[in-house]
C-alpha cells in the first residue's frame, strides 16, 4: 500500500532533527539552506511522481524514507553603471610677442581649402647664394629641411617661398621651425604682401617642430608676393648658430570685400521753351 500525505518546507536544522528521529536506510543530499522533505513511502524500484526519479536506493525490500533538496537559484548580477567618458587634455604652446606657436600638424595631411603650403622641396621654394654653404637634413615638415650658418649682417645665402598669385584675401602666414638645425635667435622673415613689406624676427631655437605665426596680411595683388629669409641674422658667425629653412603656410582668414561697380546715372536733359512775342501796332487813321 502506498501513502502520500505530506510535503513540507523547513530549514536545515529541522531536517537534521528529523534525520535523528528516523531509522532505516536514508539518502541525504544537502545543497541549499531551503529543503523540502516528504514522508512519502514507496516500494523498492518505484518511480516517485513527486521527484520524477527512481527512489530504489538499494536492493532492500523495505520502504525508504527519502530526503531531497530544491536548489535556490542564484540571481545573476547586472551591471547598470554607465561608463564615464574621459577627455584627453590638450596643450597650446606659448610663443613670443613677435610670433605665436601653434600645434604641430600631421606631415602627410592635406591642407584645408583656402590653405597654401610651400615646402622646401616644392617648386615655389627658390634657393640663392653659395651652394656649398647649404646643408640639408631629413627632419622637419615632410621630413626634409635646408639650413645654413648665420652670417652676421652680410647676406650670402637666402631663400624665397613663392605661392603664386593668391585669390585676393587676408592670409595668416606661418613658418615651420624644425626641432634641430635651427638654433638662431634672430631669423628675420620678410613678408612681401599686397600693402607693404613686413619683417618678423623669430627666435627659432625655442621652437620644436612647430608652426610659428608671422601675422595676417593681404595678398592677391601680384604673383611677386612672397616670404624671404636670409642668413644675415646679425649674429656673429663664430657662434656657429644655424638658421633653418622649411615650409611656409598661407591660410585664408577672409576674402577681400567685393569691389562695388559704379552705376551709371542718367544726366537730366534741359528743356528750353521759346516764346515769340509779336509787336502790337496801333495806327490812327484819322477817324
Amino acid at each position: 500500500m502506498k501513502r502520500r500525505k505530506l510535503l513540507a518546507r523547513g530549514s536545515v536544522g529541522l531536517l537534521l532533527l528529523a534525520m535523528g528521529l528516523m531509522v532505516g536506510p536514508v539518502s541525504l543530499v544537502v545543497a541549499q539552506s531551503d529543503l523540502y522533505w516528504s514522508t512519502e513511502t514507496v516500494d523498492p524500484g518505484e518511480i516517485s511522481p513527486l521527484l520524477g526519479m527512481d527512489l530504489a536506493l538499494d536492493n532492500s525490500a523495505e520502504p525508504h524514507i527519502v530526503y531531497f533538496t530544491e536548489p535556490t537559484p542564484t540571481p545573476t548580477p547586472t551591471n547598470t553603471s554607465t561608463p564615464t567618458p574621459t577627455s584627453t587634455p590638450t596643450t597650446t604652446p606659448t610663443g613670443t610677442t613677435i610670433a605665436t606657436a601653434t600645434p604641430t600638424p600631421t606631415a602627410t595631411g592635406t591642407p584645408p581649402p583656402g590653405t597654401i603650403i610651400v615646402d622646401d622641396l616644392d617648386d615655389g621654394f627658390i634657393q640663392y647664394g653659395t651652394p656649398h654653404y647649404w646643408r640639408e637634413s631629413s627632419i622637419g615638415y615632410k621630413d626634409h629641411m635646408f639650413w645654413t650658418y648665420v652670417n652676421g649682417n652680410t647676406i650670402d645665402n637666402w631663400a624665397e617661398w613663392r605661392p603664386g598669385l593668391l585669390p585676393c584675401g587676408f592670409y595668416r602666414v606661418s613658418v615651420f621651425v624644425p626641432r634641430d638645425n635651427a638654433t638662431t635667435h634672430s631669423a628675420r622673415y620678410e613678408v612681401y604682401h599686397a600693402d607693404d613689406t613686413e619683417t618678423v624676427v623669430v627666435k627659432q631655437v625655442v621652437y620644436y617642430d612647430e608652426w610659428v605665426i608671422l601675422g595676417t596680411y593681404r595678398f592677391g595683388d601680384s604673383a611677386e608676393e612672397h616670404v624671404r629669409l636670409t642668413d644675415a641674422t646679425g649674429e656673429d658667425p663664430s657662434t656657429l648658430r644655424q638658421i633653418g629653412f622649411d615650409a611656409v603656410k598661407w591660410e585664408l582668414e577672409s576674402p577681400c570685400a567685393p569691389t562695388a561697380t559704379p552705376t551709371a546715372t542718367a544726366t537730366p536733359t534741359a528743356t528750353v521753351t521759346w516764346r515769340l512775342y509779336l509787336p502790337l501796332v496801333v495806327k490812327d487813321y484819322g477817324m
